[in-house]
């Protein structure tokens, strides 16, 4: 059985809470709790880790998740062997504590996050190795950074705002996530996704907003739609930078990514004053349809399809005609395709170009070609319905690029954002360019 194979068994949308940073304290003795998960997962009592859980995390994590991604580690590394050194790092009101693990036949590093009553609330294994170094032409003297709290929907949330180190107003870019509970780097794997267009941009004089998703924080909890996931806390991040002293107020952009993409044109209209619209790798299809033909992909990965693959194909195509189908009577709790029909409902009929066109600001797609989550289906559509947008639209393809705009070779799987890898520079770049023409 190949690594890849394994891999691509991975639970990848474990939902992880990253640390803001890759630097950890210096090592201590590993906290009795990270010991206590690494002694069940031992024994192969998932029940007893699941248990360690918070209320929350219980319902993001289910008990198969943790057992699966510790089997695919058992199966790549052989038998799990002893534990190393610990590391401690504060996590706002959490603390994460990064743990080497020693198997037969390499090393894995495990992130757990502890809140104050010592439950787990993030739990991450990985491939052994450190996060590549920030970009080196990024001077730490010449950017500076503050935390920003605003209220939305009687919620509050925190970001970071990135800034040129001189004085005067700058434009802005706040930027919003992809689908799922994320940080405010937009953390997937091991690339801090907008921690680094955050960093570069800021070196061309562009400030940079970027806030933890309100169900990374709070769970998904209330979230019934993609307006509440989604579109009314990025609308409140836009109204509360406004009021920041650094920040010119005709001068605000937004770059969204992925979903966030598609839903940028419902977050732009409830704002009413953006100057542009950044859209990466954004997502225009139904979203079942793009969940299809990721599934479909990743499946054919190792050159063959199993029988098992063939089924949940087969079982997710009925699940899509159900969701094509639901209507106004349809119950809103019910789940299809692992959303509430709320979900499904709140985007029925949306035309995410349509929209955007209506804004009647300059627009810019970047998509990277290795990309399997969002496709050239999906940018073939932008691209041929911008053509004649009158206020401008700017498409660019990078080549060797994959859904986080990270550079490779082969083609992109889910194993790949286990590796370290920074965004590569070249769209940070352009759109950086874009912006300043734009203003």
């Amino acid at each position: 059985m190949t690594k890849r194979y394994i891999m691509k068994r991975v639970v990848f949308y474990l939902i992880l809470v990253f640390s803001l940073s890759p630097v950890f304290l210096s090592a201590k003795a590993v906290h009795p709790k990270v010991e206590k998960v690494v002694y069940e997962l031992e024994k192969n009592n998932f029940s007893k880790v699941h248990s360690l859980f918070s209320k929350n995390f219980k319902k993001r994590v289910k008990e198969e998740s943790v057992k699966e991604l510790w089997s695919t580690f058992i199966q790549m590394y052989g038998d799990f062997e002893s534990i190393g050194k610990s590391y401690k790092k504060p996590n706002g009101k959490y603390f994460d504590y990064l743990t080497i693990l020693k198997f037969k036949e390499g090393l894995a590093s495990m992130r757990i996050t502890l809140n104050q009553e010592e439950e787990v609330v993030g739990f991450q294994l990985d491939q052994a190795g450190e996060r590549k170094p920030e970009y080196e032409f990024i001077d730490s003297k010449s950017i500076f950074e503050k935390e920003i709290t605003f209220n939305s929907k009687g919620t509050d949330l925190s970001g970071t705002l990135t800034l040129p180190k001189k004085t005067g107003k700058f434009p802005l870019v706040v930027f919003v996530h992809d689908l799922g509970p994320l940080n405010r780097n937009s953390t997937i794997g091991r690339c801090d996704f907008f921690k680094d267009f955050a960093h570069r941009m800021a070196e061309y004089g562009i400030a940079c907003f970027r806030y933890d998703k309100r169900n990374f924080i709070y769970g998904q909890g209330q979230i019934n739609n993609f307006d509440e996931e989604i579109v009314d806390d990025a609308v409140a991040a836009l109204q509360q930078m406004e009021s920041v002293s650094e920040i010119d107020k005709n001068k605000i952009f937004v770059a969204a990514h992925g979903v966030g993409g598609m839903f940028a044109a419902r977050i732009g209209q409830n704002y009413g004053k953006l100057k542009g619209l950044v859209l990466l790798a954004p997502a225009v299809r139904p979203l079942y349809d793009v969940a299809y033909s990721q599934i479909r992909y990743i499946a054919n990965l190792d050159g063959k399809m199993s029988d098992a693959e063939q089924a949940r194909l087969l079982q997710m195509k009925k699940s899509m005609k159900i969701v094509a189908n639901l209507n106004e009577e349809s119950n809103p709790k019910e789940r299809v395709l692992l959303f509430p029909n709320s979900y499904w409902l709140n985007m029925q009929n949306y035309d995410a170009v349509g929209e955007a066109k209506k804004l009647n600001v300059p627009i810019m797609v970047a998509w990277g070609d290795r990309d399997y989550k969002t496709t050239d289906v999906d940018f073939n559509i932008w691209d041929f319905n911008l053509k004649d947008y009158k206020a401008g639209a700017t498409l660019k393809k990078y080549p060797y690029l994959n859904h986080l705009f990270v550079r490779g070779r082969m083609p992109s799987s889910p194993a790949e954002y286990c590796s370290s890898g920074n965004v590569f520079v070249t769209p940070i770049d352009d759109i950086s360019y874009w912006i300043i023409r734009n203003m």
